[in-house]
């Protein structure tokens, strides 16, 4: 976040918003009135979350606010229904749930 600060002051400070953009080579700009390209979203493709079902613990503890202890956790609880069940079954406290909801999922397999 700093860093997109300092690189936005510093951009700011050198009047490069004034100038044209350039494109790459080899890549031509998006005709006028085109679409804008979607945004990336927040929440990661179903490809690339945490499986809590099957993920190794060293898979787990990679997570924020998860470490050996949560992770042993999560193995012993398996196998989960829903993502959902780490609160209800009270295997991570909310705070942890809250930064790790988004990351993972529970697939059935």
């Amino acid at each position: 976040m700093k860093l997109v600060l300092t690189l936005g002051l510093l951009l700011g400070t050198l009047g490069c918003e004034d100038k044209p953009q350039r494109h790459p080579p080899n890549v031509p700009p998006l005709p006028s009135g085109s679409p804008s390209l979607p945004r990336a979203s927040a929440t990661p493709p179903a490809a690339m979350l945490i499986d809590i079902n099957h993920a190794s613990q060293a898979e787990l503890e990679a997570l924020p606010a998860v470490g050996e202890a949560y992770a042993r956790r999560i193995i012993a609880g398996r196998p989960y229904a829903e993502k959902t069940q780490l609160r209800s079954r009270d295997i991570v406290p909310e705070g942890t749930y809250q930064r790790i909801r988004d990351l993972i999922i529970a697939r059935q397999n």
